[in-house]
């Protein structure tokens, strides 16, 4: 069975490779965005580092994004800032 993602999660899981060597970058160089969560706490972006953080018992920086109140902005907000990121084709 495949875990569900998390809710904010708008972009498909790493592949295997993709995961071990963003776990060995942040190893040797530590987390280099920090993660962005929401008031409450919640990740709105970053649940990759974030795991690999804990996987390998190292603090893992957060940024309170604060004033989004809706369901609707924080997903807009976790849609920006991977488009943003990541090199994407239409594909």
């Amino acid at each position: 069975m495949i875990d569900a993602l998390p809710r904010y999660q708008v972009m498909p899981r790493h592949s295997p490779e993709q995961y071990e060597a963003l776990k060995a970058d942040i190893k040797a160089h530590g987390v280099l965005e920090d993660v962005d969560v929401d008031e409450e706490g919640e990740t709105l972006d970053g649940f990759t580092r974030e795991q690999i953080c804990n996987e390998l018992g190292i603090v893992c920086p957060k940024r309170v994004v604060r004033g989004l109140q809706t369901e609707e902005q924080k997903r807009d907000f976790a849609w920006r800032v991977n488009l943003l990121r990541r090199h994407l084709t239409r594909g």
